[in-house]
Protein backbone atom coordinates (compact mmCIF):
# COMPACT_ATOMS: atom_id res chain seq x y z
CA UNK A 1 0.00 0.00 0.00
CA UNK A 2 1.46 3.29 -0.90
CA UNK A 3 0.78 6.66 0.72
CA UNK A 4 -1.39 8.93 -1.60
CA UNK A 5 -2.17 11.97 0.63
CA UNK A 6 -2.41 13.18 4.63
CA UNK A 7 -5.51 14.11 5.76
CA UNK A 8 -6.47 16.39 9.26
CA UNK A 9 -5.84 14.21 12.31
CA UNK A 10 -9.55 11.79 13.05
CA UNK A 11 -9.79 10.95 16.62
CA UNK A 12 -8.54 7.04 17.11
CA UNK A 13 -10.44 4.24 19.07
CA UNK A 14 -8.20 1.14 20.34
CA UNK A 15 -10.01 -1.97 21.11
CA UNK A 16 -8.57 -4.92 22.17
CA UNK A 17 -10.56 -8.10 23.40
CA UNK A 18 -10.55 -11.69 23.61
CA UNK A 19 -12.34 -12.43 20.39
CA UNK A 20 -10.41 -9.94 18.15
CA UNK A 21 -6.86 -9.50 19.51
CA UNK A 22 -6.18 -5.86 17.91
CA UNK A 23 -9.16 -3.08 16.54
CA UNK A 24 -7.67 0.70 15.53
CA UNK A 25 -10.48 2.87 14.16
CA UNK A 26 -10.83 6.36 12.84
CA UNK A 27 -13.64 8.60 13.52
CA UNK A 28 -13.46 9.19 9.78
CA UNK A 29 -16.84 9.45 7.19
CA UNK A 30 -18.11 5.56 7.07
CA UNK A 31 -21.06 6.68 3.94
CA UNK A 32 -19.80 4.04 1.85
CA UNK A 33 -18.75 0.41 2.14
CA UNK A 34 -14.81 -0.10 2.49
CA UNK A 35 -12.26 -1.00 0.50
CA UNK A 36 -9.88 -3.42 2.15
CA UNK A 37 -6.20 -4.35 1.87
CA UNK A 38 -5.87 -7.87 3.63
CA UNK A 39 -1.80 -8.98 4.44
CA UNK A 40 -1.06 -12.31 6.79
CA UNK A 41 -1.42 -16.21 5.09
CA UNK A 42 -5.15 -15.57 5.34
CA UNK A 43 -4.93 -19.01 7.73
CA UNK A 44 -3.14 -18.10 10.88
CA UNK A 45 -2.29 -14.39 10.33
CA UNK A 46 -4.48 -12.05 8.72
CA UNK A 47 -4.25 -8.50 9.03
CA UNK A 48 -7.32 -6.07 7.10
CA UNK A 49 -6.95 -2.74 6.95
CA UNK A 50 -10.33 -0.83 5.65
CA UNK A 51 -9.92 2.81 3.68
CA UNK A 52 -12.47 4.75 2.92
CA UNK A 53 -13.34 4.04 -1.18
CA UNK A 54 -13.53 7.85 -2.17
CA UNK A 55 -10.41 9.46 -0.13
CA UNK A 56 -8.23 6.67 0.62
CA UNK A 57 -8.59 7.33 4.14
CA UNK A 58 -7.24 4.82 6.51
CA UNK A 59 -10.73 4.05 8.37
CA UNK A 60 -9.69 1.07 10.88
CA UNK A 61 -6.72 -1.74 10.84
CA UNK A 62 -7.70 -4.88 12.25
CA UNK A 63 -5.14 -8.19 13.19
CA UNK A 64 -7.32 -11.16 13.37
CA UNK A 65 -4.42 -13.30 13.37
CA UNK A 66 -0.60 -13.07 14.01
CA UNK A 67 2.59 -14.72 15.47
CA UNK A 68 4.23 -12.38 17.99
CA UNK A 69 7.41 -11.77 19.56
CA UNK A 70 8.87 -9.25 22.39
CA UNK A 71 10.02 -5.89 22.00
CA UNK A 72 13.78 -6.43 22.73
CA UNK A 73 16.19 -6.70 19.58
CA UNK A 74 13.81 -5.07 17.17
CA UNK A 75 14.74 -1.35 16.35
CA UNK A 76 13.90 0.71 13.21
CA UNK A 77 16.07 3.03 11.96
CA UNK A 78 14.30 6.44 12.17
CA UNK A 79 16.91 9.04 12.21
CA UNK A 80 16.19 11.81 10.21
CA UNK A 81 12.65 10.71 9.35
CA UNK A 82 9.98 13.33 8.34
CA UNK A 83 7.32 13.53 10.85
CA UNK A 84 3.59 14.70 9.78
CA UNK A 85 0.86 15.10 12.05
CA UNK A 86 -2.73 13.50 10.55
CA UNK A 87 -4.12 10.44 9.07
CA UNK A 88 -2.91 8.93 5.77
CA UNK A 89 -4.85 8.40 2.53
CA UNK A 90 -3.50 5.71 0.20
CA UNK A 91 -3.64 5.14 -3.18
CA UNK A 92 -6.73 3.70 -4.50
CA UNK A 93 -5.54 2.01 -7.98
CA UNK A 94 -4.89 -1.75 -7.47
CA UNK A 95 -8.67 -1.87 -6.65
CA UNK A 96 -11.07 -3.09 -8.87
CA UNK A 97 -14.18 -0.30 -10.88
CA UNK A 98 -15.84 -3.69 -11.99
CA UNK A 99 -18.62 -2.81 -8.68
CA UNK A 100 -18.56 -7.29 -7.78
CA UNK A 101 -17.77 -7.58 -4.25
CA UNK A 102 -14.34 -9.32 -4.94
CA UNK A 103 -13.51 -5.93 -6.04
CA UNK A 104 -13.32 -4.12 -2.53
CA UNK A 105 -10.97 -6.51 -1.35
CA UNK A 106 -6.88 -6.75 -2.12
CA UNK A 107 -5.49 -10.08 -0.87
CA UNK A 108 -1.83 -9.98 -0.20
CA UNK A 109 -1.13 -13.53 1.48
CA UNK A 110 2.44 -13.45 0.76
CA UNK A 111 3.18 -10.47 2.71
CA UNK A 112 3.63 -11.79 6.39
CA UNK A 113 3.70 -9.08 8.74
CA UNK A 114 4.74 -9.16 12.84
CA UNK A 115 2.65 -8.15 15.64
CA UNK A 116 5.60 -6.82 18.13
CA UNK A 117 4.18 -6.10 21.38
CA UNK A 118 5.71 -3.97 23.90
CA UNK A 119 5.47 -2.91 27.59
CA UNK A 120 3.08 -0.11 26.92
CA UNK A 121 2.54 -0.32 22.79
CA UNK A 122 2.42 -2.53 19.42
CA UNK A 123 3.65 -2.51 16.04
CA UNK A 124 2.79 -4.23 13.19
CA UNK A 125 5.40 -4.57 10.61
CA UNK A 126 5.06 -5.27 7.43
CA UNK A 127 6.83 -7.35 4.72
CA UNK A 128 10.93 -7.50 5.06
CA UNK A 129 12.43 -4.53 7.55
CA UNK A 130 13.36 -1.85 5.55
CA UNK A 131 13.95 1.93 6.82
CA UNK A 132 11.06 4.19 8.09
CA UNK A 133 11.77 7.53 6.25
CA UNK A 134 8.41 9.39 7.19
CA UNK A 135 5.98 8.26 10.20
CA UNK A 136 2.46 10.03 9.97
CA UNK A 137 1.28 10.19 13.84
CA UNK A 138 -2.63 11.00 14.48
CA UNK A 139 -2.59 10.53 17.90
CA UNK A 140 -0.87 7.47 19.47
CA UNK A 141 -1.50 5.58 16.54
CA UNK A 142 1.97 5.86 13.98
CA UNK A 143 2.34 5.19 10.53
CA UNK A 144 5.67 4.35 8.98
CA UNK A 145 6.42 4.62 4.95
CA UNK A 146 9.63 4.27 3.13
CA UNK A 147 11.11 6.52 1.28
CA UNK A 148 8.92 5.31 -2.04
CA UNK A 149 5.63 5.76 0.00
CA UNK A 150 5.19 2.30 0.78
CA UNK A 151 3.73 0.97 4.08
CA UNK A 152 6.13 -0.69 6.57
CA UNK A 153 4.69 -0.20 10.03
CA UNK A 154 1.73 0.69 12.23
CA UNK A 155 2.76 1.17 15.63
CA UNK A 156 -0.18 1.90 18.46
CA UNK A 157 1.46 3.48 21.75
CA UNK A 158 -0.78 4.51 24.35
CA UNK A 159 -1.32 1.02 25.43
CA UNK A 160 -2.40 0.17 29.01
CA UNK A 161 -1.03 -3.02 31.19
CA UNK A 162 -4.41 -4.99 31.08
CA UNK A 163 -4.39 -4.54 27.09
CA UNK A 164 -0.80 -5.46 26.53
CA UNK A 165 -1.31 -8.68 29.07
CA UNK A 166 -4.49 -9.76 26.90
CA UNK A 167 -2.54 -9.11 23.68
CA UNK A 168 -0.18 -11.39 25.00
CA UNK A 169 -2.55 -13.83 26.20
CA UNK A 170 -3.35 -13.93 22.57
CA UNK A 171 -0.02 -14.47 20.68
CA UNK A 172 2.43 -15.69 23.63
CA UNK A 173 2.88 -19.07 23.73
Amino acid sequence: MRLNSILECEGTIVEIDEYVPLIVRFESSRDSLPLYWRAGNGKTSLLEIGLNRYTGQIINVTVVAAGSVKMEGWKARVDGFILDVGIPAFKLERWGAGGSYSDNYIDDFSLEFELVVGVDEACILLGKRQDIDRVVENGCVSFGFSSSGELLSIRISCLRPNEVALLESHFCH
